[in-house]
């Protein structure tokens, strides 16, 4: 039986190890998950995020923008089945825009009283015009010229009718043209973009990252917190023993420990402390800016992955839409030809023509069928590689919902190259992530900085009971408690270690600053190629009409002269060939030049939103 004493004892242990096992356990609206700074209150942010206030290092004029965050993922929720691809359905991107979570912010991090971006400011301030001479730019419409439909038009297609045919054909009728549906996913460039966005795994994993470095910086933030340590422990010793005095004699003790710490034997203070902390000043003071920093680095990392993703999508997307035309073209060059070696073959039968001219038209007529197979091969490889981008089945073919090709204009092509650069340097994700990883060097030269300066800390309590005796006798458990706090400075390698620590330091300020300085420029090449590509291709587009219209006007010429008898049907065999390289060359031109606005949309660092009006 335990005495009156043991039983109180044991009681206050229970009664302590059942209050912190409920300070632990997690309630019904709790979200270890989420991120520190998403539970302090924040201000709405637009959907054109723009750069904060606060200055990388004294003197310099690029400022830390702060970077958009992921929404905080449970983590006890399942992940996220797959979506059919039945489900799928062309969205407006407003709607899209307004439903997904709200991004929010870091406090802002106090500058470093440490050397500026090399460069930075006076780089900024060549490209950038001032404010005031800044002009939006404004998205309009580019004339449409058609092109022939990817996708079959009802309005031409012959009607059927089942009441001419006898009874029994009336059922394979019904069973052809079930057979001959088109079955497929209709797919546009908006809901790529949208697939891409929720199912595209570089995107997700960034992301992830992302909720890693929000976790760190949670850490880092209750790093003065103690730990809590319960247990018990039991001793036994047997023969020989050294007291404090330095005499050695022979001894059979016992002993043990229970209650918050452990190992609590002789007179020391137990090995295991209950109540424990052991940390240096300087981290806990520099450690969650540096942390900050890098997860905001991380956020806009994140955004890159995003930007990159869809910019493959829609020249995913356009390859896809390309392979459709081409397609289109080469049956439509097929029946021209077709019609043109019938001609050449009554022609010939009547002795008006050759038999070589029939023979002729036939070998063209070979080659404008394996044009069409290969056409078709091309848009099934576009499909699958579109739909194993989206992460969608790619046995199922996508069926693209444009009628036709025709230019989109996300950027003027006569918009001021200075105003796109600056846009690209205030809006690139790349750029905002390189200032923050100059920031998070500049607090880690901080740290090294105060470290010789700031304590470590140590703190240990331990409050259980002992118990213990000589042999196999134990006296009565006894209340014990020991508490130990310290704090010492530590100078490295006497001083030469911080001195090395900080030249380190240093020199990982000046590679982030560079490396922002290389990144500017690749910024600047991106857009000024990217514009000399819309401008070119635009070009294009206006020579590639005229060809269309050329070659409209031969082939109708031609088909008129054979039809007054004033020509062989051989003659307009080129007519054919040259109408049908002035529409690939037309579709050529336009998905070039679509291509190059999405380079320049993803140079200038703009965001997927801006494609709604242009695509709906």
């Amino acid at each position: 039986m335990l005495g009156t004493c043991q039983q109180r004892r044991l009681a206050m242990v229970s009664s302590l190890l059942l209050a912190i096992v409920g300070c632990l356990a997690p309630s019904e609206g709790d979200n270890f998950s989420t991120p520190l700074a998403a539970r302090r209150p924040s201000p709405a942010v637009a959907p054109n995020l723009q750069p904060s206030s606060v200055a990388l290092a004294p003197g310099s004029n690029s400022a830390l923008p702060t970077a958009p965050r992921s929404a905080p993922i449970a983590a006890s929720s399942a992940p996220a089945s797959r979506p059919l691809a039945s489900q799928l359905k062309p969205v407006p991107l407003e709607q899209w825009s307004a439903a997904r979570p709200r991004i929010e912010r870091l406090p802002p991090i106090e500058a470093a009283d440490e050397p500026a971006p090399v460069a930075t400011a006076n780089y900024v301030a060549r490209v950038t015009p001032p404010a005031s001479q800044v002009q939006p730019v404004t998205l309009v419409q580019t004339e449409m010229v058609p092109v022939p439909s990817p996708m079959p038009d009802p309005d031409r297609m012959p009607p059927v009718s089942y009441e001419t045919l006898p009874e029994r054909q009336r059922d394979r009728a019904a069973a052809h043209l079930q057979n001959n549906v088109p079955r497929g996913m209709p797919m546009n460039l908006v809901s790529a973009l949208q697939a891409t966005d929720a199912n595209n795994p570089q995107v997700q994993f960034a992301r992830w990252r992302v909720q890693e470095a929000y976790a760190q910086v949670s850490r880092s933030e209750i790093l003065w917190l103690p730990h809590l340590r319960m247990g018990i422990s039991y001793n036994r010793h047997e023969q020989a023993i050294q007291d404090v005095a330095g005499n050695v004699f022979d001894t059979s003790r016992g002993g043990y420990y229970g209650g918050l710490g452990a190992v609590g034997v002789g007179q020391g203070s137990p090995q295991v402390p209950g109540v424990w902390m052991n940390f240096h000043t300087a981290d806990a003071i520099f450690q969650p800016k540096i942390l900050a920093s890098q997860a905001e680095a991380r956020a806009w990392a994140s955004q890159t992955a995003m930007l990159d993703a869809m910019y493959q999508s829609a020249s995913l997307y356009l390859d896809l839409l390309r392979a459709e035309g081409d397609a289109e073209i080469a049956r439509e060059t097929l029946r021209n030809t077709k019609q043109l070696a019938d001609l050449t073959n009554s022609y010939a039968k009547s002795g008006q023509g050759l038999a070589s001219d029939y023979d002729r038209s036939q070998a063209d007529y070979s080659l404008r069928e394996n044009e069409l197979l290969r056409a078709i091969e091309q848009a099934q490889v576009a499909s699958v590689r579109l739909a194993t981008h989206l992460r969608i089945d790619p046995s199922q073919p996508l069926l693209v919902q444009e009628p036709v090709a025709a230019p989109i204009r996300l950027y003027d092509p006569e918009a001021p190259l200075g105003d796109l650069v600056a846009e690209g340097l205030s809006q690139r994700p790349e750029l905002s992530e390189s200032r923050w990883l100059v920031s998070e060097a500049v607090a880690k030269m901080r740290r090294e900085k105060f470290a010789p300066l700031l304590p470590s800390v140590l703190l240990g309590a331990s409050y259980g009971g002992m118990g213990g005796g000589l042999g196999t006798n134990f006296s009565p458990v006894e209340d014990r408690f020991d508490g130990d706090a310290a704090a010492y400075w530590e100078i490295r390698n006497f001083g030469l270690g911080e001195r090395a620590a900080r030249t380190e330091a240093a020199t990982r300020i000046e590679q982030a600053q560079w490396r922002n300085v290389a990144i500017m420029d690749r910024v600047a090449g991106e857009v000024v190629e990217a514009h000399a590509r819309v401008k070119s291709r635009q070009q294009q587009i206006a020579v590639a009409e005229r060809g269309i219209q050329a070659a409209l006007d031969s082939h109708r010429r031609n088909l008129k002269r054979i039809e007054s008898a004033q020509g062989l049907p051989i003659e307009a065999l080129q007519s054919v060939q040259a109408l049908g390289a002035a529409r690939r060359d037309y579709l050529r031109a336009v998905i070039d030049y679509n291509l190059a606005q999405f380079q320049l949309l993803r140079a200038v660092g703009g965001a997927p939103t801006q494609l709604a009006q242009e695509t709906n």
